[in-house]
């Protein structure tokens, strides 16, 4: 089968600027790619929602406040640890402290994030977040999984090296009460480099420790309370190599937290960014290959394109589809982070659904479109037309992606599906209106003229609307006048017992109101209840 091209027929109508068409059964170019973009905005809602979560964490990290459950952590976060003061006589004493400080913000915030990331429900909640106005004296960090506690941990960023740490720290009366109470102590990256022995460094030295007490207990040659005393701290050391943990934060990290917050939290976004980027690159690659791929084969068994450029494009649409699912994963879990975190519920809310990774995918698609019109490929009437059916089909694939998800519980597939028929439906709705307002069609005189009639009749309700206002402001002024007239008068009466002055007062209310006065003093009112007559008030 030859296309038009290759026989030198006349193109066929539909197939000219304004209508583009693809090679798959004649749908719109901008509808197929608008679908496309859809289906991508779609399987990154998962990858965005965990990611952006774990966004979040670095950004309660750095302000000290989580709007979203309502926390706030009393030393602050890591903005407010950089504007400690420091005493000029104590400055590497209490610049190491707040590193300490800081340290805990970044190893929860990264903690959380790699638990977020994986999936699990494990979190690492600050103790330093109640109302008893007192610091967790055991415990820096609680350890939870679904709410419940099942651990506590201390953080420690003490000594020079990992043998001063052990021996003048660790093994101290002062922290004995960590190791009675099975507190796990989370300690510098610094001292878990691997040693000659290929063993974190603080474990060999704890080992070191151990085998030294051993030999010593082992010796026989020490007195009953020395050798008591070798014995409890050989068992300390046995507990200290179980409860030593890695914080996965060196001292120059914890350091650059203190004294550079902005700039140590844009760096743990950054690389959550790039790997939930890397991530969707993959995912997209293989939605943009299987999408091209269709449309292709199509256009090759009509004859629109060779095997060689079907090739061709499938390659260049499978890269395009990695380069958007990169950009849309990395920059929509930026987003998500924020509004999940904003002080607004509404932004909170609207992190939940998928448009962080819509609005990311509508600038890609928005971009696409202003190129075209800047290189003359489209007039500024059809720019504005797309860009609007762009925004419109993104608005649908992201409502429609969270229904996706819901009824298919698949990750990926689910709200990938329901962003595509989303977008499908919006598109076709919107060719509908398109249709009908072509046809319509109204002359410009006409709508001129009907334009001017709208506007004489809203000026004319806007004067009737004024008149309105003057009138009931007019009414509800005399009225006030009036019925607090009468409340003085009534007032008075009860005050000086002149019950024909308060009778007064009252049927000055009725009369105002527009109801019918039964008598005016006590003579009529006694000749009203002797009569016979059926009064109605």
């Amino acid at each position: 089968m030859n296309s038009w091209k290759e026989t030198g027929k006349k193109k066929p109508e539909n197939d000219k600027k304004g209508d583009r068409r693809n090679a798959g059964e004649g749908i719109p170019e901008n509808a197929a790619s608008g679908i496309t973009a859809a289906g991508l905005s779609g399987a990154a809602f998962e990858t965005v929602s965990r990611y952006g979560s774990a966004q979040k964490e670095h950004i309660f990290a750095y302000t000290g406040t989580d709007y979203e459950n309502n926390v706030t952590l009393k030393r602050g976060g890591l903005r407010h640890i950089s504007e400690s003061k420091v005493h000029p006589d104590y400055e590497n004493s209490n610049l190491r402290s707040q590193a300490g400080y800081a340290a805990e913000n970044k190893y929860a915030a990264r903690e959380n994030a790699s638990h977020i990331i994986r999936g699990d429900r494990v979190r690492i909640r600050h103790t330093d977040t109640g109302d008893s106005g007192r610091y967790d004296e055991l415990r820096d960090h609680l350890v939870t999984r679904d709410g419940r506690i099942i651990g506590g941990e201390q953080m420690k960023f003490v000594g020079d090296d990992a043998r001063q740490c052990l021996n003048a720290k660790l093994l101290s009366k002062d922290y004995e009460k960590y190791l009675d109470n099975d507190i796990d102590i989370t300690l510098p990256s610094d001292y878990f480099k691997p040693d000659a022995s290929g063993k974190p460094e603080i474990i060999g030295e704890i080992d070191s420790k151990i085998a030294s007490l051993k030999k010593q207990i082992d010796s026989g040659k020490l007195d009953r309370e020395t050798l008591a005393g070798k014995e409890r701290q050989l068992r300390k050391c046995q507990k200290l190599k179980r409860l030593v943990k890695n914080s996965n934060i060196s001292k120059a990290e914890a350091l650059e937290a203190r004294n550079h917050p902005e700039w140590s939290t844009i760096k743990d976004m950054t690389k959550v960014a790039h790997e939930a980027g890397w991530e969707q690159a993959k995912t997209g690659a293989v939605i943009g290959a299987a999408i091209s791929s269709a449309m292709n084969a199509l256009a090759v068994i009509r004859g629109d394109k060779n095997a060689g450029e079907a090739a061709r494009d499938i390659a260049t649409a499978t890269a395009a589809a990695a380069a958007t699912g990169y950009i849309t994963a990395a920059a929509g879990s930026l987003i998500k982070g924020s509004m999940q975190n904003s002080a607004s519920s509404v932004l909170r809310a609207a992190s939940k659904s998928n448009l962080p990774a819509a609005m990311v995918t509508a600038g890609i698609e928005a971009s696409k479109i202003i190129k075209k019109c800047l290189a003359g490929e489209l007039s500024a009437g059809e720019c504005s037309a797309e860009l609007g059916e762009a925004g419109a089909n993104m608005i649908g694939s992201s409502l429609f992606a969270v229904a996706g998800q819901i009824l298919i519980p698949i990750p990926v597939a689910g709200a990938m599906a329901g962003s595509m028929i989303g977008c499908a439906i919006t598109s076709a709705s919107l060719g509908v209106l398109k249709t009908a307002l072509r046809e319509e069609n109204l002359e410009r005189q006409r709508r001129i003229m009907i334009e001017r009639e709208c506007e004489d009749h809203i000026r004319r309700l806007r004067e009737f609307e004024k008149e309105l206002d003057r009138y009931f402001e007019r009414y509800f002024e005399d009225m006030k006048d009036s019925l607090t007239g009468a409340l003085s008068q009534m007032k008075t009466a009860l005050n000086t017992a002149d019950s024909g002055m308060f009778v007064r007062g009252c049927n000055s209310i009725t009369e105002k109101l527009g109801g019918k006065v039964a008598f005016s003093n006590r003579s009529e009112f006694d000749s009203m209840m002797a009569s016979d007559e059926v009064w109605e008030f």
